[in-house]
């Protein structure tokens, strides 16, 4: 009852949090390793990003390319959209964020996707392959990043680091 709630690293309440979002837990287990006490719950989505392509659709269970990352969709992954059921009505060019299981190399299993608006930040996670430092671009699956504009960059870029991409740009 106590815990904190922090989603995409900020505050939240409890009601905040939706089904199929993966979660961190911090806290305690008791002695009898059953029970326990939660003092915070972190959350933060895997991916938000445009839809580039659907594919494999088979009784809206299938896969679609959102910003160079295959993100699989099972008959358990939630939806979270006012106009959108099922990975079926999503379109090229839809803006969605992705909660789910990744493996670092650029796939996704989904577990909850949801619809978001024009205005909202671009994101893609993932490890860094291909690294041209003197071209300042990486691969994270396969999108294609050029950080040569950015404001941030860690020093230590090198294939296999795990990093995290902000924009607000469609990159193409």
């Amino acid at each position: 009852d106590s815990a904190s709630v922090t989603i995409d690293g900020s505050q939240s309440a409890e009601t905040d949090l939706g089904v199929g979002d993966v979660c961190v837990l911090q806290g305690s287990i008791n002695a009898d390793g059953v029970t326990g006490t939660a003092t915070a719950v972190i959350c933060d989505d895997e991916l938000e990003g445009y839809v580039l392509d659907v594919s494999s659709l088979t009784n809206g269970i299938g896969t679609m390319n959102v910003m160079g990352q295959t993100v699989t969709v099972t008959a358990d992954t939630v939806f979270d959209s006012d106009t959108k059921a099922s990975i079926a009505d999503l379109v090229v060019n839809d803006i969605v964020e992705v909660h789910g299981y990744p493996d670092g190399t650029g796939n996704i299993l989904s577990t909850r996707i949801e619809t978001k608006d024009a205005d909202e930040d671009i994101e893609v996670k993932g490890l860094i392959s291909n690294l041209d430092s003197i071209a300042m671009t990486f691969n994270l699956g396969s999108l294609q990043v050029d950080y040569s504009s950015a404001t941030e960059v860690a020093s230590n870029l090198e294939n296999g680091l795990y990093v995290e991409v902000k924009t607000q740009v469609l990159l193409s």
